[in-house]
């Protein structure tokens, strides 16, 4: 019996000692598979910056596309009857476009008249001194000499519809235009007809003698793609595009 037993506990110790044996090697594989986890886990957390960074390389370079895309924006200004402030000649200090009525008797073909007013410092003259700005009227030498100008633009109108009518348009660069747009009157008054876009630039004169200080040099006329009744429907329509496509051109 007791041989018996020492044969037994022989046994149970080779059977402990397998176990243990098996176990420690179990141990070390799940070990070395945990450790190469936690090295490919690493890797993985090591190129996260990267992409973070290329996402916020990405993020710059479309902020810095909307900057652009702002400073290429315009802003095209209507005008309602009366005085109207606005820096014409972006010197800070506030300007007016003056919009008056002028009825037809009992003629339904009334119209408006747009007058251009800027305020000069008084230490220039003196004095305080509210300068008309005065419109090229040569459409075809923008270099002549003697060059007649008009001191207001009327609207032509009549039974609700426009046939010429004007805007500003005030650019990021700090530059200033006058649009005017005209309809062909064509065979009908209300038919829809070809409308063209006549662009001037606001210039200030400081050489030439008899010319006016400030004066809308004339630049080009562009036809609207589209035929209108009303040339406001053809403004709000096609002006900013055909304004920003003529820029690009001069």
């Amino acid at each position: 019996m007791i041989k018996y037993k020492k044969e037994n506990s022989y046994a149970l110790l080779a059977v402990f000692a397998a176990v243990f044996l098996l176990s420690g090697c179990g141990n070390s594989k799940n070990n070395a598979e945990v450790k190469n986890q936690i090295n490919e886990q690493s890797e993985v957390k090591q190129d996260v910056p990267k992409e973070s960074e290329s996402i916020k390389e990405e993020a710059k370079e479309i902020e810095s596309a909307g900057e652009d895309s702002e400073k290429a924006e315009s802003q095209i200004i209507s005008f309602e009857n009366g005085s109207n402030e606005i820096d014409l000649n972006s010197d800070g200090i506030q300007d007016i476009v003056f919009k008056s009525f002028r009825h037809n008797g009992v003629s339904p073909h009334s119209y408006n008249v747009y007058n251009f007013f800027i305020n000069k410092p008084a230490s220039e003259y003196g004095t305080a001194n509210w300068v008309i700005v005065q419109i090229d009227k040569e459409k075809n030498d923008k270099d002549a000499i003697d060059i007649d100008y008009d001191n207001d633009v009327p609207t032509r109108e009549g039974a609700e519809i426009v046939l010429r009518d004007i805007r500003i348009i005030k650019t990021n660069d700090k530059k200033c235009f006058l649009v005017i747009a005209d309809r062909d009157f064509g065979e009908i008054f209300p038919n829809d007809e070809i409308v063209s876009f006549d662009i001037y630039e606001l210039k200030q004169n400081t050489t030439m003698d008899y010319d006016p200080d400030y004066y809308f040099n004339y630049l080009k006329s562009i036809s609207a793609k589209d035929k209108y009744t009303d040339v406001n429907y053809a403004m709000d329509k096609e002006l900013a595009i055909i304004f920003r496509e003529s820029m690009n051109s001069i």
